[in-house]
């Protein structure tokens, strides 16, 4: 009784285990980067367009005052 109770204790966890991580994985990214011109200084209040190839749908942001942009929870599919 005990031995087929322990079989099947490891049976279980082997199969919560086993559920592939990307089950529970997030389908978000994050963009984020800085911009500048040709000479190396930073644009502040630059837009940033992130296009989703599949759908054409766009996502933009604007630089602060250091030339940095960041999207957070972006959908996870190419872009441009």
């Amino acid at each position: 009784m005990f031995k087929f109770r322990g079989v099947t204790l490891a049976l279980t966890l082997f199969c919560l285990l086993a559920v592939p991580a990307s089950g529970f994985a997030q389908v978000s990214a994050s963009l984020t980067g800085l911009v500048t011109d040709p000479s190396g200084a930073l644009v502040a209040a630059a837009t940033v367009t992130a296009t989703n190839l599949e759908t054409g749908s766009t996502r933009s942001v604007m630089t602060d005052a250091s030339g940095r942009y960041q999207r957070p929870n972006s959908p996870s599919v190419p872009t441009t």
